[in-house]
């Protein structure tokens, strides 16, 4: 024979209350009574207005940004960097100026050596006063040649500047911004400004982008590469030299395929270039 067990209620377990709890609070996992679940479940309700006013707060600080105080430390940046530049330009330029002025001195030093040599010979033969036809014929080629390098320093092209046109690495500045980017799930190659000029070239400046293969991670086999990019589309696809570390690669708007054969892309896919060794814009 058995005997039927019976449970004894629990009270509920809020201090001071001595009912019989008839609900087991899942916020804060004790059993109450109906009066103080409903208590419970108002305060619950009282944090998520609290929830909300919050996420309104932040939702119009949002809009109360502006780029110019947003960007302002690094504006403040490229600033510096560019009357750094400027300042590297400007000591060059003056460095080169003062060469030219150098050179010019000098020249002018060796050319009135040579004249004052050439007026002392002349001087000479006057004082002498008995110059003879060799003499004076002697005298006119040096003089003649004397003319014509002091006729040198009268004309605009004495001075001739070989420059060459100055270049400037557009990848020795490089914009990051926290808890920003176009491509999620792993590791990008890719800086903002890139994954920013790709966007622009597939016209969509919100597109955002998965990594769904990378050799490093998945596998350097055909098959590897399939595993993971079949059946996707639209695509990029970068490649990374291993010289170099040079950044290029394609778009198609195509789903990858296992299938072999020539697939058409009728939209528009590309080819680019983002980083090379001779310093070419992405393009």
């Amino acid at each position: 024979m058995a005997s039927a067990t019976t449970t004894a209620p629990n009270t509920c377990t809020t201090s001071g209350c001595k009912s019989i709890s008839n609900a087991l609070c899942l916020h804060c996992n004790k059993f109450v009574c109906t009066k103080h679940y409903l208590e419970h479940v108002k305060s619950t309700n009282d944090e998520l207005a609290h929830l909300s006013d919050q996420l309104n707060s932040i939702v119009y600080r949002l809009n109360q940004f502006k780029i110019t105080s947003l960007a302002k430390h690094a504006t403040e940046q490229l600033e510096r960097w560019r009357e750094e530049s400027h300042r590297m330009i400007d000591k060059l330029c003056d460095e080169k100026k003062a060469s030219l002025e150098t050179i010019f001195q000098l020249k002018l030093k060796e050319e009135t050596a040579v004249g004052k040599q050439l007026c002392e010979s002349v001087r000479q033969l006057i004082d002498q006063g008995d110059a003879s036809h060799h003499q004076v014929e002697q005298l006119k080629k040096p003089i003649k040649v004397f003319n014509d390098r002091c006729a040198t320093l009268e004309k605009p092209d004495f001075f001739h500047v070989d420059m060459k046109p100055l270049e400037i690495n557009t990848h020795s500045i490089s914009i990051k911004a926290k808890c920003f980017t176009f491509f999620t799930g792993g590791g990008s190659l890719l800086r903002l400004e890139n994954q920013m000029q790709l966007n622009k070239w597939v016209d969509n400046q919100e597109q955002k982008w998965r990594l769904i293969y990378k050799g490093k991670r998945d596998g350097f086999k055909a098959e590897d590469f399939h595993r993971c990019s079949d059946n996707q589309g639209p695509t990029l696809t970068i490649i990374q030299a291993k010289e170099g570390g040079w950044l290029f690669g394609g778009y198609t708007s195509k789903d990858w395929s296992s299938v072999i054969g020539y697939v058409e892309d009728p939209t528009t896919p590309f080819i680019f270039t983002l980083t090379n060794p001779h310093n070419i814009p992405p393009t």
